[in-house]
């Protein structure tokens, strides 16, 4: 389903390291400053990081003055401090910084960072970076025309914003694109329609889209059943950590659907899903235990203790 608060709050959540992907964006003034922002952030040195991207703001750089209020907000190399992120992100987005006129729109939006629910204001930060082209910034204002916060509701603008930012690459808007199609908001409900942007966002490297593909081939919503096709996709999401996706991956495996039956990495799966607190795979865990010899079990924890998410790097450099 696509919920509002999901849809409007993803851009918060941001880590720093897909924000100093954006850096080739602006032009230093100093590129061994940039460089060695760029390095200390790279090596885990916060501090010395937050230290070089200080003095490239107070040099009234705004890409810098943006990346500032991001270190406040996420307490990298400084104390954690709403006030003075949404200072720095008002510096950046007074010269025209695209991002940071998008981040305030998100603030404003969701009352985030000390700020007033103000859908007035937050409609006119997108704007600003919508107009520079912006894809995040097309798709949260397409969110606020979806359920008519500060605007009018209007399905139709908001596809056309969606499919702005879709066109430039942006995964979440094709995943809200297919989520349109999947539940009829303002269109037919198409499955078939909505599955072809789920799997634009998949391949884009979305896990939930690729839980989403598996889904739909698993259960045959719109489409013809497919196990195997399930799998693959389930197994992207589960590459990424997707909670339900390890789920479908651990049971698929169980009785030999969409693979090979591999009761040991069967458990492995399920037990990956259950330390995220998903109930069917605690239940079916239990199941699965009682038909296991011991040395399948431990190979089985063995295998899940040494496991680890496939995270996207995001640095440019």
């Amino acid at each position: 389903m696509l919920r509002k608060r999901e849809v409007r709050m993803r851009y918060i959540s941001l880590s720093l390291v897909l924000i100093l992907s954006w850096l080739p964006l602006v032009c230093f003034a100093d590129e061994k400053e940039v460089q060695e922002a760029k390095a200390a952030y790279e090596r885990a040195d916060y501090a010395a990081a937050f230290s070089e991207f200080k003095k490239l703001a107070d040099q009234n750089n705004p890409m810098a003055q943006y990346v500032v209020g991001l270190m406040y907000a996420n307490g990298y190399g400084s104390a954690m401090n709403n006030a003075e992120a949404v200072r720095w992100y008002k510096k950046s987005a007074g010269q025209g910084y695209a991002f940071a006129q998008d981040m305030l729109g998100v603030l404003y939006a969701n009352a985030g960072s000390g700020l007033s629910k103000d859908p007035v204001e937050a409609i006119r930060w997108y704007r600003l970076a919508v107009a520079q082209g912006l894809a995040s910034a097309q798709r949260n204002l397409a969110t606020m025309y979806m359920f008519g916060e500060g605007v009018p509701e209007d399905y139709k603008e908001a596809m056309r914003l969606f499919q702005r930012a879709a066109s430039q690459g942006d995964a979440e808007a094709s995943f809200d694109i297919g989520n349109i199609y999947s539940q009829g908001y303002g269109v037919s409900p198409d499955m078939a329609e909505a599955l072809k942007w789920y799997i634009k966002a998949g391949d884009l490297g979305l896990a939930k889209a690729q839980y989403n593909v598996g889904i739909i081939y698993a259960k045959a919503k719109g489409v013809p059943k497919d196990d195997d096709k399930a799998f693959k996709w389930f197994s992207k999401g589960a590459e990424q950590g997707e909670m339900r996706s390890l789920y479908f991956v651990g049971s698929m495996l169980i009785e030999g659907h969409g693979a090979p039956k591999n009761h040991i990495e069967a458990y492995q799966y399920l037990s990956l899903a259950a330390e995220q607190g998903y109930e069917r795979a605690k239940q079916e865990l239990i199941s699965l235990k009682a038909k296991m010899p011991a040395d399948d079990i431990l190979k089985a924890k063995t295998l899940a203790g040494k496991w680890s998410p496939k995270k996207k790097k995001n640095l440019p450099w």
